[in-house]
């Protein structure tokens, strides 16, 4: 499953581990939140809190045993991307910039959360 997309997301690091910010807006209008495991080339390094627009990239996962319990991790595989902002809260700043083209509504008329 190949993924692209045109809008920033945020790139959180914990040590040389990276997850991908995801946020969808409810119907209630609170924001839900949720993070994926995604993989860059071994000479990728990026700092906490990046902003990047995928530009290249599919769905893995890996399968596991530990301990007799298995279980299987999704990631995703970005092999091309475009850094967009490395600001102290660079998501603020990249709406800020950008809001009149994030202020978009999907096809049931309710508003995207980005």
């Amino acid at each position: 499953m190949n993924i692209t997309n045109n809008r920033a997301v945020m790139v959180f690091k914990n040590e040389n581990k990276y997850v991908v910010g995801l946020s969808k807006k409810k119907q209630n209008g609170e924001y839900e939140n949720a993070y994926i495991k995604i993989e860059f080339n071994k000479d990728v390094e990026l700092e906490d809190k990046t902003l990047i627009e995928i530009k290249n990239a599919w769905l893995s996962f890996y399968n596991w045993e530990y301990e007799g319990k298995k279980g299987t991790t999704y990631f995703i595989k970005c092999n091309e991307f475009k850094i967009l902002g490395e600001a102290q809260n660079p998501y603020k700043e990249f709406r800020e910039e950008h809001q009149e083209e994030l202020e978009m509504k999907d096809e049931e008329g309710f508003d995207l959360p980005f």
